[in-house]
This record gives structure tokens, C-alpha cells and sequence, in this order.
């Protein structure tokens, strides 16, 4: 599954597998990181 930032260029890929798998802390927190989003924001 690919994301696109609306303002910045390039793609963050996640693997997706099955819908009740969790994401990794250090995934997630790559994700934050590149889409400029902080953990108390969600």
C-alpha cells in the first residue's frame, strides 16, 4: 500500500498483510516521521 503527502514529493510504502496485523513502533513512527505528524495529533 502506498501514501502520497499532499504537499511533499515521493511515497511512504507500507506492507500490508491482513487487516488485523499491527504495525511495527518503528514503522509507525517512520510514518509519522515522513508525513510530519506527531503521535498526540492522532
Amino acid at each position: 500500500m502506498q501514501f502520497a503527502h499532499p504537499e511533499k514529493s515521493g511515497l511512504v510504502t507500507v506492507s500490508f498483510h491482513s487487516a488485523n496485523d499491527d504495525l511495527h513502533p518503528k514503522t509507525a513512527a517512520s510514518i509519522f516521521k515522513q508525513a510530519c505528524i506527531r503521535e498526540e495529533e492522532l
